[in-house]
């Protein structure tokens, strides 16, 4: 009865601790963070397409990071850094599913500025309208700022299937971007990654397989607790999610 109640009593205080925690960090812009991107488009005006995001929104979004003197970092450089060292004025860009625009214009973009950033690709979108082609994404992971990372073969809700087939699409993933790029992929992002959308059993079931990172879509930033222990679910923040009006300043904290 006593320990039954010591337990609650953790529990309580680590969450409130957490929370504490998460009210300081969406205060403070210089707290590192993940931006998450999808496609990018030249038009002017906003689509209904929430996986876009206007290369307009895109540059003002790097020029804001700029001006707050935040360091553009690879995802692989962000991990090898020391929890205390990753966790401030640390941005780290990544791109899902493997759009064309990533070929077509990210890669322009991010080129000229000299960005680090990863692409999360799910291979069975390789080389179907809208998407890049096994070639553009041999061609992409040549480039030094530019890693990939692992999206899932299948881009589909993991949270009903079951861990076999998970980590049966883990290995399909990972050797078929191997035999594209030369080299075997370190870090895995669930497709949709949302709560809803990853569980428990997901989330151990890919820990089984031994990534670097895995990383979720949650609208937090990198405190030294996700940090420590980067096989709990990296958050990152969905940016063009923000210039759509899905989420407000507060959302993501930053004042864009």
């Amino acid at each position: 009865m006593f320990s039954s109640g010591i337990v609650k009593i953790r529990a309580w205080t680590e969450g409130h601790v957490d929370r504490i925690i998460m009210r300081y960090e969406m205060k403070n812009e210089h707290i590192s963070h993940i931006a998450m991107f999808h496609k990018l488009s030249n038009a002017d005006d906003v689509s209904d397409d929430q996986d876009e995001c206007r290369l307009k929104d895109f540059i003002s979004y790097i020029t804001y990071c700029q001006k707050l003197g935040l360091e553009f970092v690879s995802l692989d450089a962000l991990l090898a850094m020391s929890p205390q060292e990753a966790c401030k004025n640390k941005v780290v860009i990544t791109f899902d599913d493997g759009f064309e625009s990533l070929y077509s214009v990210a890669y322009k973009e991010l080129s000229k500025r000299n960005i680090p950033y990863t692409c999360f690709i799910s291979t069975s979108l390789l080389g179907r309208a809208g998407y890049i082609s096994k070639q553009q994404l041999k061609i992409l992971s040549k480039e030094k700022i530019c890693s990939i990372g692992m999206h899932a073969d299948q881009h589909i809700l993991w949270r009903d299937e079951s861990s076999d087939k998970l980590q049966q699409d883990y290995i399909k993933c990972k050797h078929l971007l191997k035999d594209i790029i030369g080299y075997e992929p370190k870090n895995y992002a669930f497709p949709y990654g949302t709560v809803r959308a990853v569980s428990k059993k997901n989330m151990d079931a890919i820990k089984h397989m031994n990534p670097q990172a895995i990383l979720l879509t949650r609208q937090r930033k990198l405190t030294r607790i996700f940090l420590r222990n980067p096989l709990c679910g990296l958050p990152r923040l969905d940016i063009a999610g923000y210039y759509k009006g899905y989420y407000k300043k507060e959302d993501i904290g930053l004042d864009l």
